[in-house]
């Protein structure tokens, strides 16, 4: 059984919240640039079958990687 999940990585931080004294400032350094998406498949024995693309994932894209995954079985 593996287990599937996608996540996003980008140079532009997202803080919803932060905790600080009254007096202090707190803040992020940012700057533009791609956002890299990640599509990975993880098993119970930490078998590691990943994706990596500039694009955005989409269902076509997904299913296109899991049947390459399941070639590879």
């Amino acid at each position: 059984m593996f287990y599937g999940d996608e996540s996003g990585v980008s140079l532009l931080p997202c803080v919803p919240y932060a905790w600080q004294f009254s007096d202090e400032k707190v803040g992020m350094p940012s700057t533009s640039g791609s956002v890299v998406n990640c599509f990975a498949l993880l098993s119970r024995s930490n078998a590691c079958w990943f994706r990596t693309t500039r694009q955005g994932v989409t269902s076509a894209l997904v299913s296109q990687w899991l049947d390459s995954f399941a070639q590879g079985l």
